[in-house]
């Protein structure tokens, strides 16, 4: 029914907690586990449970349905996050004889 292959939970965990800006030991303190058990979570080294996997989503402000989401694995939701806050991208290549400046102004998608 689900292609399990293409899916790791650990990883979407870890894209909405960094796009939220909440720390590994924030997160682990939470929902009562450590920050190396969080780590293990987010490696796909271990899987939570499915009360954890709820104890995770109410710290991080989304419902089940959002971080076991099949429908959205083919858009990568981490590029529409603008680490950088600002919508002009620098470019600079050095070669032996010159240095080359460029910028570019860039709209990211804002979901």
């Amino acid at each position: 029914m689900y292609d399990l292959s293409s899916y790791n939970l650990g990883e979407m965990i870890k894209n909405i907690r960094k796009s939220k800006n909440i720390p590994l030991e924030e997160l682990g303190d939470k929902i009562g586990k450590t920050k190396a058990t969080v780590y293990k979570y987010e490696s796909g080294a271990i899987i939570p449970d499915f009360i954890t996997i709820m104890e995770i989503c109410n710290v991080l402000d989304i419902n089940v349905n959002q971080l076991c989401t099949f429908e959205n694995l083919e858009k990568d939701d981490t590029r529409s996050v603008d680490p950088f806050k600002t919508d002009k991208l620098y470019l600079y290549y050095i070669s032996f004889t010159k240095k080359f400046e460029t910028s570019k102004n860039l709209k990211f998608w804002s979901g």
